[in-house]
């Protein structure tokens, strides 16, 4: 269920979630795969999606399988704030989403501090570089090709760290 459209405010967010009543039933897959879906409808060229859940899996039609394979094909960034308290299918298959497209995960201990973590989202959307490159492989297969993003930062300068998706859909003939 979509719970919130395009929106450039954080209070919108907060006030549809006020409202929600899930009883334990997330299909966080669907709400994923929805998202997805919904991005492309969007204007801009980059594109993320941030999902606020409890970490639950438990009532989707999507499978797993099917949000990663989709999630590779829309190039969108996933950035996921959830709470760390339900375990449920919890960090493991939310770090697989997030880092197979360059997004990032927080568990907080609960949703109260909300604000700051998409405040941190939106600030770290609006201060990333894009990279391109050339592959070596020429092969225009149209398959799925994984990428590693290294960095060496000169000496003096303090820790940065690298988010990148994990591959890339070659282009067909």
């Amino acid at each position: 269920m979509l719970v919130q459209d395009f929106t450039p405010r954080n209070d919108d967010i907060r006030k549809r979630m006020s409202f929600l009543n899930t009883k334990g039933r997330t299909a966080l897959y669907d709400a994923v795969y929805a998202g997805l879906q919904k991005l492309s409808e969007g204007r801009n060229d980059k594109k993320a999606l941030i999902v606020i859940t409890d970490g639950e899996a438990n009532n989707s039609r999507y499978t797993f399988a099917d949000v990663k394979e989709f999630a590779k094909e829309t190039g969108a960034q996933i950035y996921v704030i959830g709470e760390r308290g339900n375990q449920g299918y919890g960090p493991a298959v939310i770090s697989e989403i997030v880092s197979l497209t360059g997004g990032r995960a927080f568990f907080p201990d609960n949703l109260k501090s909300l604000d700051y973590y998409v405040d941190l989202i939106h600030t770290e959307l609006r201060n990333q570089y894009v990279l391109g490159y050339i592959p070596t492989n020429a092969s225009h297969d149209g398959k799925w090709h994984k990428v590693q993003v290294r960095l060496e930062p000169p000496e003096g300068v303090p820790k940065l760290s690298v988010r990148a998706k994990s591959g890339y859909f070659a282009s067909k003939q």
